[in-house]
Formats: structure tokens, C-alpha cells, sequence
């Protein structure tokens, strides 16, 4: 019987063969305007807690989509003029992306990013990068000193070793294949920079 079946595909393969190939072309051609649309609730049980939770979590803070760029330095560590300044400009770029959340944005030269020093009797709270870039030396041992003495910024927005940190942001309601393109536009070099 398969020998019977094998001679058949043997003596009547091309026959088979455009069969095969004009089901294929019909079939792909179905596919044409398909549009594929992630929708992330699709992905987990709505009726767990911790689903709920973010869901409530999302309607009360309006949060959205994550993304996370590391900017590193190709050589020494992100403690000088020309990186920071570079830094900043890419910061600037991701927060006029569309859809972005403002109040989201995370990065050493976004303003919301402060230090704060205690002292005997009393406290300081000051951006970490304030007045724009960088244009001294001093300016740039204060935010190194600023980055080393707060937890919540070295580790979290630079990196260990000194050599790369990370800008967050959170996007709602976008295109993400728009979205992805424009990440790999900055990536890319919309700004010429030392940075990857």
C-alpha cells in the first residue's frame, strides 16, 4: 500500500507539486491585511488576585507598557560632559515620544530624579542634573556623588560597574511596531553618540 502511494506521488508529482503551490499562494494570500494586535490581558488569568490587583493598579495610576533603554559607554564609566550631555538628549527624545506617561519617566536627567543628604539638624533635596547639561567638572563630581550616596538611583539607573544606565519609560494606547522603530531610530543614531 505505501509503495502504491509513493509511485502515485512519484509518477503525478508535478500535478501534485502546483496543487500544493496554489494552495499555499490561496491560502497566504487570505492572510494579507492581517493585522496582529498584542492585547497583554490576553496573556493571564483575569480572575487571579494579582491580575485584578494590576488592573486596579493600572485604572488608578494609569499605567501602561514598560519599556526600558540602556545607554552604556564604550570606554570608562557615564561620569563625564560628553555622555551625560548625550544622555539627556536621548532622554529628551524617548519623553516626546507618542503615548509616553510623563510622570512614568525614569532616568538620571529626568527632573523628577532627586537626592536627597541629611544633615545634623536638618535635610537638602536637589535634582540630580539641574540646569541642563553638564558644563563642569564640579557639576559632574556632584551628580557622581548624588548617583554613589542613593540607592535608589545607583543599581536601579546605573549600573554597578559605573559604564551604562537606564532610561524607563511607560507608553499607553500605541502602535508598538511604530513604537519599536522609533527606539531603534535613537538606538540607531538620530543622535551621534558613544552610546549604544
Amino acid at each position: 500500500m505505501v509503495e502504491k502511494i509513493a509511485e502515485q506521488i512519484i509518477r503525478f508529482r508535478i500535478p501534485i507539486l502546483i496543487i500544493i503551490v496554489g494552495l499555499t499562494i490561496f491560502l497566504a494570500s487570505k492572510f494579507r491585511g492581517i493585522k496582529i494586535v498584542t492585547n497583554l490581558d490576553d496573556f493571564v488569568p483575569q480572575g487571579h488576585p494579582y491580575a485584578k490587583v494590576q488592573k486596579m493598579m493600572e485604572e488608578e495610576f494609569h499605567g501602561g507598557d514598560m519599556v526600558q533603554m540602556v545607554v552604556e559607554t564604550k570606554d570608562g564609566d557615564i561620569f563625564t560632559i560628553d555622555f551625560l550631555s548625550k544622555m539627556l538628549d536621548i532622554t529628551q527624545e524617548v519623553y516626546l515620544l507618542p503615548g509616553i506617561l510623563p510622570p512614568r519617566l525614569a532616568s538620571l536627567s529626568d527632573f523628577k530624579t532627586k537626592v536627597a543628604k541629611g544633615y545634623p539638624g536638618g535635610f537638602d533635596v536637589y535634582r540630580l542634573i539641574e540646569g541642563g547639561k553638564p558644563k563642569s567638572k564640579e557639576q559632574i563630581k556632584k551628580i557622581k556623588e548624588g548617583v554613589l550616596g542613593d540607592e535608589l538611583i545607583y543599581g536601579r539607573l546605573v549600573s554597578r560597574d559605573l559604564k551604562a544606565t537606564n532610561i524607563m519609560a511607560e507608553f499607553r494606547d500605541v502602535d508598538y511596531t511604530e513604537l519599536f522603530r522609533k527606539f531603534q531610530d535613537i538606538a540607531a543614531g538620530s543622535i551621534t553618540c558613544s552610546a549604544s
